[in-house]
């Protein structure tokens, strides 16, 4: 399967809906059945930058057949300092997570913003969403 790994913006987008594009994407997904992958990290940085009603919505996109959570393990938390401190502290602990999920599925990331991904990780693919 093919698919996207989500960063907190995007993960809050497709939620809610915030967008034409999120909307139209992840009727897309859906549809055609793609993988979205989510670094726990980045849930959580959606989830804290959401409104009440938005956090309702952040839960039921979890339910959705093509949402994968990526776990925030101890394996992964280790693989996310190394990014982390290749960044010379730059980067956040969602942006590490999603270069470590992005790296490990081979899987470019769906981003707001890229530019702290593409800072982070040059060789990380990137998606940018409207």
């Amino acid at each position: 399967m093919t698919g996207l790994v989500c960063d907190g913006d995007a993960v809050h987008a497709l939620a809610v809906g915030s967008t034409v594009h999120a909307r139209e994407l992840l009727e897309i997904v859906l549809t055609e059945g793609v993988g979205l992958a989510v670094p726990a990290a980045a849930y959580a940085t959606a989830w804290a930058r959401s409104t009440p009603p938005g956090r309702a919505w952040l839960d039921d996109f979890l339910e959705l057949s093509v949402v994968t959570v990526d776990p925030l393990d101890a394996a992964t938390a280790r693989a996310v300092g190394v990014v982390l401190a290749r960044s010379g502290g730059r980067a956040e602990l969602d942006v590490g997570q999603e270069v470590v999920s992005a790296r490990a599925r081979g899987w470019p990331v769906l981003a707001v913003h890229p530019g702290p991904l593409l800072a982070a990780a040059p060789d990380v693919a990137v998606e940018a969403l409207p």
